[in-house]
């Protein structure tokens, strides 16, 4: 009876500590969505995906 409460109390610590993971992977994708929904990230997409740049700004390109 005592390896079976000691097997479940290490299967409860691990699931914890599972939880705990899932939790912060839950809260960093959080984190990403609301990053990607910002007018910063916009910016950034724009100029990096698009070449796109704002009106007055000077670009700066190296010479291969």
């Amino acid at each position: 009876m005592k390896m079976k409460i000691h097997a479940n109390e290490e299967r409860t610590a691990k699931l914890e500590k599972q939880i705990e993971k899932e939790n912060k992977r839950t809260d960093d994708i959080n984190s990403l969505s609301d990053y990607m929904q910002s007018d910063e990230y916009l910016e950034k997409s724009a100029k990096e995906k698009l070449g796109l740049v704002k009106e007055n700004e000077i670009i700066f390109k190296e010479s291969k």
